[in-house]
């Protein structure tokens, strides 16, 4: 299964908007998203949008390998 891991925050593509053409596709990819910008109305917005997971920055490199572990 593909798995990707992006940020919200990006120079040429919006992080939400990455994800919804992802999931858009015929076979999607699950999709972790991460951010040192976030908040709580952006967790939940990506999460109904379909994203797999969702972590803050800065996190723990375990906690983030424990999520692809989940996902894949």
């Amino acid at each position: 299964m593909p798995l990707v891991v992006t940020d919200l925050r990006m120079p040429r593509l919006d992080g939400m908007e990455l994800l919804r053409q992802l999931l858009g596709k015929s076979a999607p990819p699950k999709v972790i998203v991460i951010t040192a910008h976030g908040s709580e109305r952006q967790a939940v917005e990506a999460m109904k949008a379909g994203a797999y997971d969702y972590l803050r920055k800065p996190f723990d490199n375990d906690e983030l390998l424990a999520v692809v572990h989940r996902a894949i």
